[in-house]
């Protein structure tokens, strides 16, 4: 495991401190163009690449890029309104698969998150490269805005969720995804969404072109986790992994397909952002997974009343 802070001028400084991190200090094969920006990045020989860079095209800050390509096979997951650069984290690992989470503060108490590398796979397929990031959509629903949306989880793209409201459609094509290969993987690519209907509505393919996926923060099946009415970090319950499953056939039947490693879900309310604890003789850093504020939906079902708010998302991640 391989952990650095710092704090940059620039995004491109980020994408050159990333490549630094992840050659010395995980040993993987990377380059920077620094003309251009572009870290070009491969974990594992023979595999997938990533290729990350940065754009000014976000109206509330800078937008950063992961292309994942392997053969045919390609898509690229996004971080988004990076409005400032308090400080940057970067976590990452070879065990059980290669990892890298990438942590940007831009904003006091804003959190944005970019994680990319492999599944720790479950079933009979091969790959499994994945990347995504946190993506936030505007007030008006149109990207152009002026407005960035509250911090509410049910308009918003978590780590590894879906876009959940028809009117994140603005964001879908920018969420992430896995490359699969094999026989039991047919389709070779997903990306995150709540249903293949909901893949094809946002505009991201063709209808038969690739798969759903979900198991994020936003879905019904870990959100039990996150929220069972007790805190998580406890004796019984400490931490929830990040599980995700693929509609492979497009018939709505789900099937498990790994892991994400290095990172687990908790719940942030009793912990301070950037909160360091020791928890099975790991270390792990907690940090919300947008920013500590409430949402503005209401429902008495919720323990506080509130419901849609980031406030109680958070995420561990592995640190030593």
């Amino acid at each position: 495991m391989a952990f650095t802070s710092f704090v940059p001028a620039t995004v491109g400084e980020v994408l050159s401190e990333l490549v630094d991190f992840t050659s010395v200090q995980l040993g993987w094969t990377a380059s920077y163009d620094s003309g251009n920006e572009i870290a070009t990045i491969d974990p594992k020989a023979s595999e997938a690449t990533f290729v990350l860079g940065h754009a000014d095209n976000d109206p509330h800050g800078s937008e950063i890029s992961c292309q994942v390509t392997k053969g045919a096979d390609t898509f690229t997951a996004h971080v988004d309104t990076i409005s400032g650069l308090a400080n940057v984290w970067l976590f990452g690992g070879n065990s059980p698969e290669p990892w890298c989470h990438m942590v940007i503060n831009s904003l006091p108490g804003d959190y944005h998150h970019l994680h990319f590398g492999y599944l720790e796979r479950y079933g009979d397929w091969t790959c499994g490269a994945v990347a995504d990031g946190t993506l936030w959509t505007t007030s008006n629903s149109s990207f152009s805005s002026n407005h960035r949306r509250a911090w509410e989880s049910s308009y918003n793209h978590m780590l590894f969720g879906g876009a959940n409201r028809y009117d994140a459609g603005s964001i879908a094509e920018r969420m992430g995804g896995v490359l699969l290969d094999g026989a039991n993987a047919p389709l070779g690519v997903g990306r995150f969404a709540f249903s293949h209907a909901d893949v094809n509505q946002n505009s991201i393919v063709d209808t038969d072109g690739i798969a759903a996926l979900y198991g994020g923060c936003t879905d019904n099946d870990n959100r039990r986790l996150i929220h069972p009415g007790l805190p998580l970090h406890n004796a019984a319950a400490p931490m929830a992994p990040f599980l995700i499953r693929a509609d492979f056939e497009i018939d709505d039947f789900w099937v498990p397909i790994g892991a994400v490693a290095g990172v687990r879900m908790i719940h942030i309310d009793d912990f301070n952002p950037e909160q360091v604890i020791t928890f099975g003789a790991n270390d792990w850093q907690l940090f919300p997974l947008g920013n500590k504020t409430r949402g503005t939906s209401y429902d008495a079902d919720h323990p506080d009343g509130v419901i849609g708010g980031t406030e109680y998302m958070g995420i561990a991640v592995l640190r030593a």
